[in-house]
């Protein structure tokens, strides 16, 4: 999934980190205890992956 991480956070290792550690609470949460492609898609990006996500799409 590293290119899927990559792209999503924009190679923000910040924004990477609040990607992994919200679908990690999720997966506790939900008790799966794994963290899948899907589970990471339900994790709202933070500001600096969105500001930037939204400038390479421009």
């Amino acid at each position: 999934m590293a290119g899927y991480l990559h792209q999503r956070t924009g190679g923000m290792i910040g924004s990477l980190s609040h990607l992994i550690r919200g679908a990690a609470i999720d997966a506790i949460l939900d008790e799966t205890e794994k963290i899948t492609r899907k589970s990471l898609e339900r994790v709202k990006l933070d500001r600096a992956a969105q500001t930037r996500k939204t400038k390479s799409a421009s």
